[in-house]
């Protein structure tokens, strides 16, 4: 079982994230939070800076969106931005850039920037989940000629995808 593997910090830290996941469900954010602060602390001590910036973005949006802290929001990316800067370009780069717009939410052309980079970044590296989270923020910004251009290659994209493109069950990091 997840919880009993959890209860030895030298387990992977997708075990706390899947926690963490479930308090969210169960709208226990405190465990939440708590869960993603111990699955960042084992990525970063392990060195693995993608899995923890990518935990960092996830703890931004925590902790903008549900706790309303914007100071802490911005000090989790700071330290993604921080974790990726040496790793070169790579998916867990749009997920900081989704997390990124709470805190732009009052300037549109970062909003837009930071969307298109996700955006691009999921196509590129074939991350469905991230593609649907940037196509969400694509189709909530309106159809501003630079968006229905990109939206229309993510429905391009998904079209192909769906009649006769192959999934990944298991996506793999390839940056």
């Amino acid at each position: 079982m997840i919880a009993e593997r959890v209860g030895n910090p030298a387990q992977d830290a997708p075990d706390y994230v899947a926690l963490g996941r479930l308090a969210f469900a169960e709208d226990d954010f405190v465990a939440t939070r708590d869960h993603w602060q111990s699955a960042f602390r084992q990525q970063r001590s392990s060195g693995n800076a993608r899995g923890a910036a990518r935990i960092a973005a996830d703890l931004a949006a925590l902790y903008a969106g549900v706790f309303g802290n914007e100071a802490l929001a911005a000090g989790w990316l700071a330290r993604a931005h921080r974790l990726l800067a040496g790793t070169g370009r790579c998916v867990e780069q749009g997920y900081v850039a989704l997390a990124f717009l709470s805190m732009h939410r009052f300037d549109l052309a970062a909003v837009e920037n930071d969307a298109a980079l996700a955006l691009e970044l999921a196509l590129e590296f074939a991350d469905s989940d991230l593609e649907v989270l940037a196509s969400h923020m694509v189709t909530q910004l309106g159809s501003r000629q630079p968006w229905a251009r990109a939206t229309a290659v993510v429905s391009r994209y998904t079209a192909a995808r769906l009649v006769g493109g192959r999934r990944r069950a298991n996506p793999t990091i390839r940056c």
